[in-house]
């Protein structure tokens, strides 16, 4: 009798389309359901982006942020960064041509990595954001765009975060004066034409060991190529990091 031969080969047969469906399900990506091995809870992750045109909160379940700020500011609020939200990553980006900021504030109290809020100011500009236990973390930002600036001017806030400042054109010296310094302002100074540039502090505001008072103004050589970096160290005081050329006090 040839049966059980038959019902042995069926068997086999089965067992391997069993295995390889096994196998492929194993193998498939699923995006919106991913575990966490910490808590056992779901993830949820998604890929495709979202466009956001006014102010709102953030959701679990949102990734990719495509920011349009044509119409005013716009404030993103982050979820607290507890367990419910460990190991999810956000992406936002600036996606306007407008001057309006995109503003990424944390949840109540909670800041982002010591900044209570990050500033998108610049067509393009984006970060990556990883909430961690207790606190959200900057993985990844792009930086903003440069500025030209050929004449004496007051600086905005929303330009001071990641921007590069550069006087090709100008035709004498000019005199940029700074508004009050703000957690997570950063911004870079560099001569490409070979005219002073002076950086006035707001009044009651100082940049540490450069100036001996508060309300003062560093001054550049006239020299191409000379750079700074100023850092807000707090709501009264910049620092200066990564200076290149001569840099002096101005009462």
């Amino acid at each position: 009798m040839k049966t059980p031969r038959i019902l042995s080969v069926f068997a086999l047969v089965l067992t391997a389309a069993l295995l390889w469906t096994s196998h492929t399900a194993a193998q498939s990506p699923v995006l919106n359901n991913i575990t966490d091995p910490q808590n056992g809870t779901g993830i949820a992750y998604k890929a495709k982006a979202r466009v956001i045109t006014a102010s709102t909160t953030i959701t679990r379940t949102d990734h990719t942020l495509l920011a349009n700020a044509t119409s005013g500011a716009i404030t993103l609020t982050l979820l607290p960064a507890g367990t419910n939200q460990t190991n999810q990553v956000i992406v936002v980006q600036k996606n306007d041509s407008s001057t309006n900021a995109v503003i990424i504030d944390g949840a109540g109290s909670e800041t982002i990595d010591g900044t209570t809020t990050i500033r998108l100011t610049q067509p393009n500009q984006s970060v990556v954001l990883q909430a961690a236990q207790s606190t959200w973390h900057v993985l990844g930002q792009r930086p903003a765009n440069s500025y030209t600036v050929t004449a004496t001017g007051t600086l905005t806030a929303d330009q001071l975060y990641g921007s590069t400042f550069v006087n090709t054109g100008a035709s004498g010296s000019i005199v940029l004066t700074l508004p009050a310094p703000q957690l997570g302002m950063r911004f870079r100074v560099y001569l490409t034409a070979a005219q002073d540039v002076d950086i006035n502090a707001a009044d009651s505001t100082q940049i540490l060991a450069l100036t001996n008072a508060t309300g003062d103004a560093i001054s550049s050589a006239a020299t191409i190529g000379n750079s700074i970096e100023l850092v807000a160290l707090s709501s009264t005081t910049w620092g200066a990091f990564a200076t290149s050329g001569t840099w002096t006090d101005v009462n």
